[in-house]
């Protein structure tokens, strides 16, 4: 324990020189503490793959580096219900065993950092946290159901017409024109008018009442006529 206590001391001196010369040194002494000690009773302060490669000794404040993220697989369905069937006391096999921890080994991202000086890689294990479950609140609210809009229609069934404008209008004139408007005809049904209206306007005759009855009581058939004038003379 003396020599690997008096090895370590050396390492950390030589670890505040940057020199290549003191590196290589450096990296000497750590091969001969780890063969003396097994890697048992070493300091992952000092030895630890954080700090240094766990190849060559160098470190990695020292040394260029690369570094590489390694996603890892999640696990599938069968793993996960030997996890379960091994929490109800359920003895699994060994080959279920080895897979279980490949599986849990699996499931967690590595980071690779490669070494300039041994060209080595060393793996570091990162516990993938898990993610929280948001429990789900529900939140009532009064929900107003939406009016309807009254459809209204378009008069101009989307077509654009121009229209005048208002204060145009206001300093023309406007003019009524005078319009014919239709009569209407006599239905067939209904009898014609009598043929005594004047057509000049003026004041129609009055017809003796009693002459027609006289001419009506005195003769049952008429009488042939020779024209309507002479009718008409009679009348008057």
């Amino acid at each position: 324990m003396e020599n690997v206590t008096h090895l370590l001391n050396i390492t950390k001196f030589l670890s505040k020189h940057k020199n290549p010369e003191a590196n290589e040194l450096r990296n000497y002494y750590v091969k001969c503490c780890k063969e003396l000690t097994n890697d048992g009773e070493l300091p992952k302060q000092i030895f630890g793959i954080n700090t240094m490669c766990s190849h060559c000794g160098s470190l990695w404040n020292t040394v260029d580096y690369k570094v590489r993220l390694i996603r890892g697989k999640p696990i599938p369905n069968s793993v996960k219900k030997l996890i379960k069937n091994s929490g109800n006391d359920i003895q699994l096999s060994v080959c279920q065993k080895k897979l279980v921890r490949k599986s849990l080994k699996n499931r967690l991202n590595k980071l690779i950092i490669i070494c300039s000086v041994c060209k080595k890689k060393n793996f570091v294990t990162l516990n993938k946290p898990e993610r929280l479950k948001i429990a789900k609140t529900e939140v009532v609210t009064d929900i107003t159901p939406k009016k309807k809009k009254k459809r209204i229609k378009d008069k101009t069934a989307g077509l654009l017409i121009n229209t005048p404008n208002v204060k145009d209008c206001q300093g023309a004139e406007i003019t009524k024109i005078n319009v014919d408007t239709p009569r209407l005809l006599n239905p067939k049904g209904k009898q014609r008018k009598s043929n005594n209206i004047n057509v000049s306007g003026s004041k129609p005759k009055k017809i003796n009442i009693s002459k027609l009855k006289g001419i009506i009581n005195t003769s049952t058939t008429p009488s042939k006529r020779s024209s309507l004038h002479n009718f008409l003379t009679e009348l008057g």
